[in-house]
């Protein structure tokens, strides 16, 4: 299989995602670093989209033991390591990798922070939930992501009672 990794790419935008992963595969096991790691980060995030969150993780991990990711690609693999060990459940290490992607400052941040909000809200730490969702609907998001934070905000908000305030109302 010849590399062409903008081939690839294309084929990846028309979700042609069979013929984008035989090209990324072929770059991930024969190619240059770079082409390894494009091909790797490329291949984790047709499998993450496809709900493989596993194989994701898995191949995310094999990317970041590559020699010497760029910034900019390492900040992509942790933020696509954590939708992809949160979708699996895997919520502590979807935390670590969240909180990882934050402390580099990354384009997305918003997106970590939602995640970060839910594991909060399912854990119950509703304080820090509601902190970490209020910053991310600051952020210039698309209408669908911008729908799903106030949904956040408004089941983190909504009063618990316990069962003995319910009966004396």
């Amino acid at each position: 299989t010849v590399i062409d990794l903008d081939r690839a790419a294309e084929l990846y935008r028309e979700r042609d995602y069979a013929g984008a992963l035989v090209i990324y595969s072929a770059a991930a096991r024969n190619g240059t670093i770079a082409q390894k790691q494009a091909g790797l980060l490329a291949t984790a995030r047709i499998q993450n989209e496809t709900g493989k969150h596993g194989d994701a993780a898995r191949t995310i991990q094999a990317f970041r033991a590559t020699a010497s990711p760029s910034a900019e690609q390492d900040r992509q693999a942790l933020l696509l390591l954590g939708s992809s060990l949160f979708a699996k459940g895997d919520f502590g290490p979807a935390r670590t990798a969240l909180e990882q992607y934050m402390e580099l400052d990354g384009p997305a941040l918003a997106y970590a922070q939602i995640y970060l909000a839910q594991i909060d809200s399912r854990d119950g730490e509703l304080d820090s939930a509601a902190d970490m969702i209020a910053q991310a609907v600051q952020a210039d998001l698309p209408a669908d992501t911008s729908s799903q934070a106030h949904l956040l905000i408004a089941g983190i908000a909504v009063p618990r009672q316990t069962p003995d305030a319910a009966t004396r109302s």
